[in-house]
């Protein structure tokens, strides 16, 4: 593949390794090169809402939108997203109850957890680095060079390098 690096994880291709000490390499990687992130709310009840109710102090900005990465939902279905800083408050937050991509608790084996906010996306200077989509097991990473995704690739196994989501790529809008 020529040009831009993408880094994808979905059904076609998952992840080597799942672990605990996997996710906390992915987090240092996109703790290292990000400074914002969003999440999006899970839209059914009886949820897990620590996280959520941990990051509430730190909120930067809300909205509903029809349009986020890998998602077009009519206007009566609006995703609604929240963007956070990131900063040692929320890495910690984020390292205690984020517990793993797919909805997978990357601690216990694969089990289930289902959080009160969903779909990860790091950002740099508003540029998507890394979203996710947690029900349809997509993890795309869009590193600005080489020595980014070496680093990807170094903290969890298993990248495809795969354009097949070059148009998905988000800015976050001002606010």
């Amino acid at each position: 593949m020529g040009g831009v690096i993408i880094l994808i994880f979905d059904y076609d291709c998952e992840p080597k390794e799942i672990s605990a000490a996997a996710l906390n390499r992915l987090w240092d990687v996109c703790f290292a090169n990000s400074d914002t992130f969003s999440l999006s709310s899970a839209p059914w009840d009886g949820l897990d809402d620590r996280l959520e109710r941990a990051l509430k102090p730190f909120l930067l900005h809300q909205m509903d939108t029809m349009r986020w990465f890998c998602y077009y939902v009519p206007d009566y279905n609006k995703l609604h997203m929240k963007i956070y800083p990131l900063n040692e408050q929320t890495k910690q937050i984020l390292r205690t109850h984020y517990l793993g991509l797919f909805l997978d608790d990357w601690g216990r084996k694969g089990q289930d957890w289902n959080p009160s906010l969903e779909n990860i996306c790091f950002f740099r200077n508003g540029k998507l680095l890394l979203g996710t989509v947690s029900h349809e097991h997509i993890c795309v990473v869009y590193p600005e060079d080489e020595a980014l995704a070496q680093r990807f690739k170094d903290a969890v196994p298993g990248w495809e390098e795969s354009d097949r989501y070059a148009k998905e790529q988000i800015t976050l809008p001002k606010f």
